[in-house]
């Protein structure tokens, strides 16, 4: 028998990835989802749910850098943030670096999911979720956002992917995205994490670029490399006022030192450019617009 136990990640990409664990963190079910924690030979503390991998210590900061700071950056004062999902914190580590945030909402279903993730992986929320400007509600983020009276300068919706089934089905719809433009102030900006953006596993960012193209006037996509998930990865913004790839370097490093925002490990302003460079698999394609009566799922 092997010394070393390993973890298998669920998600159907060929070929069937799997990860040697150095030490198991946690391993439970919550009310919403299987949920597992491990401390990886390669790539430290790892968070696992429904048996598929959501993110890994050696990368997490690619990823949440680039889904917040876009559409921060690119609103002039964003005061008052609203996260959907979230649950690791480190999204809202990374809203928090900004000073002009007065305010900052995560919504996450799962509250078990968010006190073990507080508990094993402490060093990527980085004490965000004790901030005074913090407020953590568990609730449905989609039923939240439409009866909320609260209105926001940005919303981050950092969510599972849709797949049938799941409560996440409706959180990329029509539907979906005019409540969250009714609940953005003027000029406010929503930016979704989106999927794959290769030849092969491009429908969900090709349909919520579709979808939010039918509700904002300003939809504009921006991506990454991620080795951990063995595909790049897509992000989408959108507003009826900004435009988040409208910076050059020089406006994009005062606005960075103004918010004093400093610190980021992998958005530099060099970097920032070249992420609104859409890679030819999803440049110029059409997606399926996803509805509440016939909703996009993942296959």
């Amino acid at each position: 028998m092997s010394k070393y136990r390993w973890v298998y990640d669920r998600d159907p990409i060929p070929p069937i990835a799997r990860y040697r664990v150095r030490r198991v963190l946690a391993e439970t079910r919550t009310r919403y989802q299987e949920v597992g924690i491990y401390d990886l030979w390669r790539g430290g503390p790892a968070l696992f749910l429904d048996g598929s991998l959501q993110s890994v210590a050696a990368e997490e900061r690619r990823y949440h850098e680039t889904l917040v700071h876009p559409p921060m950056l690119a609103h002039p004062k964003p005061e008052s943030v609203l996260i959907a999902g979230g649950g690791e914190g480190a999204t809202l580590r990374e809203v928090l670096r900004h000073n002009t945030v007065r305010r900052a909402v995560m919504v996450d279903l799962d509250g078990e999911l968010v006190a073990l993730c507080r508990r094993h992986l402490p060093d990527w929320s980085a004490g965000a979720f004790d901030d005074p400007r913090s407020r953590l509600i568990h609730a449905d983020a989609r039923r939240y956002i439409e009866r909320s009276r609260a209105r926001f300068d940005v919303i981050l919706c950092d969510l599972p992917e849709p797949r049938a089934g799941e409560p996440s089905v409706g959180l990329y719809t029509t539907e979906f995205y005019r409540a969250v433009r009714r609940a953005l102030r003027p000029g406010g900006i929503v930016a979704v994490q989106s999927g794959p953006v290769d030849d092969v596993s491009r429908d969900l960012f090709l349909s919520v670029r579709a979808t939010l193209a039918g509700v904002f006037s300003v939809v504009r996509g921006w991506w990454i490399p991620m080795p951990v998930f063995r595909e790049p990865w897509g992000f989408l913004g959108a507003s009826d006022a900004v435009d988040p790839s409208a910076f050059d370097r020089a406006a994009l490093r005062r606005r960075v030192a103004d918010r004093g925002a400093g610190g980021m490990s992998f958005l530099t302003p060099a970097r920032y450019e070249r992420i609104h460079r859409l890679p030819p698999s999803v440049t110029g394609r059409r997606g399926a617009v996803s509805s509440d009566a016939k909703p996009f799922t993942m296959r």
